[in-house]
């Protein structure tokens, strides 16, 4: 998801949708997109257990962003933990068939 696919959801411009990100989400365009992208992931690594087994390179793709770097950077600052290492903490959850506590 990028801002010109927004409004072109929305069947509007690019400014107005980024003025109402800006207004009712207090966040940046970029940063809003970065947020659902990272968000999408996280719902992913712990409702469908195959993505667990996924490369950084593959979840990267999935969220849609241009690269590992990135997509490891961002995930680091908004989950204050690495994807490999959310990756471990879900999988010792299912392994001992305990509920995942994620938040």
């Amino acid at each position: 998801m990028n801002l010109t696919k927004m409004a072109k959801i929305l069947k509007t411009n690019t400014k107005y949708v980024s003025m109402i990100i800006t207004k009712y989400r207090n966040k940046g365009t970029i940063q809003y997109i970065t947020d659902l992208r990272l968000e999408y992931i996280v719902q992913l690594l712990i409702n469908e257990p195959k993505y667990l087994n996924y490369t950084y390179k593959a979840l990267a793709d999935e969220a849609g962003f241009g690269s590992t770097y990135n997509f490891s950077k961002a995930f680091k600052y908004r989950e204050k933990l690495t994807p490999i290492e959310l990756i471990c903490i879900l999988k010792t959850s299912n392994s001992n068939k305990e509920p995942i506590v994620y938040s």
